[in-house]
């Protein structure tokens, strides 16, 4: 049997060598990579406050308090025993942004509160969180998924499909109308879960550090406008020693960019044709199967797509080792390891094992 998922076929598509250290070799790095670790604790308080909404009996302000007091007790130290490895591993600037990121995401979550999640609980009937999504799409493939919310707008009655996302910036209309995670999620919740969603949402929280804003000769705080929030405003106000009162002015024009810059959501009626963006994916899980029995054989080569992406790809240090020193053995040893491993060290400590994306 082969598993597919749209984060699979997305690697598959940008590059075949990606996918084989990923899901053929199983290799992850041994240093957290930031931006996901960030996206894993924002979507965990998320699908923990709407999951508390949904259940009834605890108000929005408790729920709130409560998803945050979860995430804490999971995150905080964890995160900083994810520094102690990048750091043991040479990757000394992530283990730097490690340590600091439990004070980012207390902002990012406080953010989204004040901006979306209290009107959220008058606004919204939530009618399902984190829906295990599992179809068939041909033969012996199967496709995996997860919904992260689906909801009813109370003014309206419609019926969202809501997809949490954390960025450092936000896509384009373009890009989103794109999304093959839109339409197939939307047809295999309809599948799984006998709900048929009238609209997709995207509900962004921006992961960009907010800009600080700089001091004048004074000793005043700029009003300058800036990208930034109003609670990195008010700290270096406090800092300057200013009073905030004088800056009523920066505060309203700051709340005001808070939701169009950091908490965007956007949203359409599900109108086009699904069957397009599902075909192209069911073809390239196609290719991945037949991908994944040439590697099962041995007669596997796969293409690497070399483009300005692999700056950003984890398994770059792997490539450049193949171009420049013609090996990978010690790259390997020193900055990877395997799901497998990761999950025996885990069994011996008595932690539950990750959820593959």
């Amino acid at each position: 049997m082969t598993e597919v998922s749209l984060s699979q076929v997305g690697l598959w598509r940008n590059c075949e060598q990606a996918y084989t250290y990923r899901y053929m070799e199983g290799l992850e790095p041994k240093a957290a990579v930031v931006p996901l670790e960030r996206g894993k604790i924002v979507h965990e308080y998320l699908s923990g406050y709407y999951q508390r909404l949904m259940d009834g009996g605890a108000g929005a302000e408790e729920a709130h308090q409560a998803a945050f007091a979860a995430i804490e007790a999971t995150w905080r130290e964890k995160l900083v025993a994810l520094a102690e490895t990048a750091e043991w591993v040479g990757a000394s600037e992530a283990a730097d942004e490690l340590l600091g990121l439990w004070a980012e995401v207390v902002d990012l979550v406080e953010g989204y509160w004040v901006v979306h999640g209290r009107e959220d609980a008058e606004r919204w009937k939530v009618l399902a969180v984190e829906v295990p999504l599992r179809v068939r799409l041909f033969g012996s493939v199967t496709s995996l998924g997860v919904a992260d919310l689906v909801v009813r707008d109370e003014g309206t009655g419609i019926v969202y499909l809501t997809e949490h996302k954390t960025a450092k910036t936000i896509p384009s209309t373009r890009y989103r109308l794109r999304d093959a995670q839109t339409l197939l999620y939307n047809e295999e919740l309809r599948v799984v879960k006998g709900i048929t969603a009238e609209g997709h949402l995207w509900n962004y929280v921006r992961t960009e550090p907010p800009s600080v804003p700089h001091i004048n000769k004074d000793g005043k705080v700029s009003k300058a406008k800036i990208v930034t929030t109003w609670a990195v405003y008010a700290r270096a106000v406090a800092e300057a020693g200013g009073g905030l009162e004088d800056y009523a002015d920066v505060r309203e024009y700051l709340e005001g960019l808070w939701e169009e810059q950091y908490y965007p959501r956007y949203s359409y009626l599900l109108l086009g044709n699904r069957n397009l963006l599902i075909r192209d994916y069911v073809a390239s899980a196609r290719a991945i199967e037949r991908a994944r029995e040439a590697h099962a054989a041995g007669k596997w080569t796969p293409v690497r797509n070399l483009t300005f992406m692999c700056d950003r790809c984890p398994f770059g240090k792997l490539c450049d080792g193949e171009l420049v020193a013609g090996g990978t053995d010690q790259i390997r040893a020193m900055h990877y390891t395997t799901r497998e491993a990761r999950a025996q060290a885990r069994a011996e400590v008595g932690e539950e094992e990750e959820v593959e994306p």
